[in-house]
């Protein structure tokens, strides 16, 4: 039954693919490379706090890895459609509601200036890479 559900969808992806020219397949080629909206957050906030991925996954309770773990929680939400569950399980945690309590801190910490500085120049940095993927296809 699953070959015959892969071979469905294999045949459907080729009848489309047949449609296209080799410019329009290139470019979907380079939009799947360069990743996802849940990659480019991901991407941003590792590359403005200067951590790695792991590092965000342990079960650390630093500040230095607590503050971006949060804000990409709190990006994450706002700016796909994965839900609190999926975006747990993004960070090796068990309980969606860690990423109410993300939420919960990142809002209330956009009082403050500093706070409120770095999700928006982590957005604009998302935003902007974003945009140029939209534009190569």
């Amino acid at each position: 039954m699953r070959n015959l559900e892969q071979y469905r969808t294999l045949r459907k992806a080729l009848e489309i693919l047949a449609e296209k020219t080799p410019e329009e397949i290139q470019n979907m080629i380079d939009l799947i490379a360069k990743g996802s909206m849940e990659d480019v957050i991901i991407e941003e906030v590792t590359k403005y706090f200067k951590v790695s991925l792991e590092e965000l996954k342990r079960r650390s309770r630093k500040r230095e890895i607590v503050e971006p773990r949060q804000i990409a929680m709190y990006l994450l939400i706002r700016n796909t459609k994965l839900t609190r569950k999926q975006v747990a399980n993004m960070f090796n945690k068990e309980c969606h509601s860690t990423v109410i309590h993300a939420i919960n801190a990142v809002e209330n910490n956009m009082f403050y200036e500093d706070t409120r500085r770095k999700v928006e120049d982590i957005q604009k940095r998302v935003d902007f890479m974003m945009m140029n993927k939209s534009e190569t296809v």
